[in-house]
């Protein structure tokens, strides 16, 4: 991280958030003791397991956390506003502009009865980010710019007719066409390929060098491609799934990464498994039960076709 990162006053700060889903008379905890700071072209990793809640972090920061959350924060600061005071109007000003999120699933993301250009033009025509005249142009460049091959022609195409790397390249353009500040990226590379895993990290870092936006990735684990390559050090979600009914299961010892949160389920010990399992010693296979009689015969003479007519009587 270069002295002028350090320096730079933070693009986001969030400070103790709490997220508690109703659930029934008791509540559910999904966020709970995360602080993050991110400053201008910075690229900071939330790593944390299934169930953590790294989307829901990401949702609340872009007032989407869901129906029946309630969100409590020391700090939620983006730029000098406060998120916790923000009504719905302020948060569409909001959304787009200033911050965007790249969700997990770019099929389902994506909307199926518009062109992929229409997606990438909509928060041009929201924020009235350039003339009417212009937009589909930006849209295009867009596209192209965040690694699309042929942007015109892919442009009119729809979601199901593209590739999943060419959806996610899509649909990061569709984020970050009006130029927010703040980029939250939820597990871009989650079903992809390898090769397309490292075309999108490449787009993102692009992203981070060119100033466009500042990326925050969520992963599973440090080793993840997305957060292999933020600069930033990584910061570990606690992982509230273990939490049921507003009761929480008693955990201890640091896991390989550092946290003393590990999951609520481990694999079985060899001490558990059935008597009868290939795993324990003395195992033998049970045998084959006979044939019903005749059966060579009814089989005979048909070759290797595969075929083997059912033998069982009513």
């Amino acid at each position: 991280m270069s002295p002028d990162m350090t320096a730079a006053e933070p693009t986001l700060v969030v400070e103790r958030p709490d997220v508690t889903f109703r659930d029934g008379a008791a509540g559910v905890r999904a966020v709970r003791d995360v602080s993050i700071a991110v400053r201008p072209g910075e690229c900071l990793a939330v790593v944390g397991e299934s169930g953590a809640g790294k989307s829901v972090l990401a949702r609340t920061l872009i007032g989407l956390a869901g129906r029946g959350a309630m969100v409590h924060a020391g700090r939620l600061d983006l730029q000098g506003v406060d998120l916790t005071a923000l009504t719905e109007p302020g948060w569409r000003a909001l959304r787009g502009r200033r911050i965007g999120l790249v969700p997990q699933d770019a099929l389902a993301s994506l909307d199926p009865l518009r062109t992929v250009g229409a997606e990438v033009a909509e928060p041009l025509r929201v924020h009235r980010i350039v003339a009417r005249r212009d937009v589909r142009e930006r849209a295009v460049a867009t596209l192209g710019q965040v690694g699309v091959p042929e942007p015109a022609r892919r442009a009119g195409q729809y979601p199901h007719q593209l590739s999943g790397g060419l959806r996610q390249r899509a649909l990061i353009a569709s984020t970050v066409a009006a130029g927010p500040d703040l980029l939250l990226v939820d597990e871009p590379t989650a079903a992809l390929d390898v090769a397309s895993r490292e075309r999108i990290v490449e787009v993102l870092r692009g992203l981070v060098r060119g100033g466009v936006a500042h990326t925050r990735c969520a992963a599973h684990s440090p080793t993840t491609g997305a957060a292999r390559n933020c600069r930033a050090p990584i910061t570990r979600v606690p992982n509230p799934a273990s939490c049921a009914g507003g009761r929480e299961r008693k955990r201890s010892g640091p896991d390989r990464h550092g946290s003393s949160h590990r999951p609520a389920r481990t694999p079985p010990r060899l001490s558990r498994v059935p008597s009868g399992s290939p795993a324990r010693p003395g195992w033998r296979p049970r045998r084959r039960p006979p044939r019903p009689a005749g059966y060579a015969n009814v089989t005979a003479g048909l070759g290797d076709t595969g075929y083997r007519p059912s033998t069982r009587t009513a």
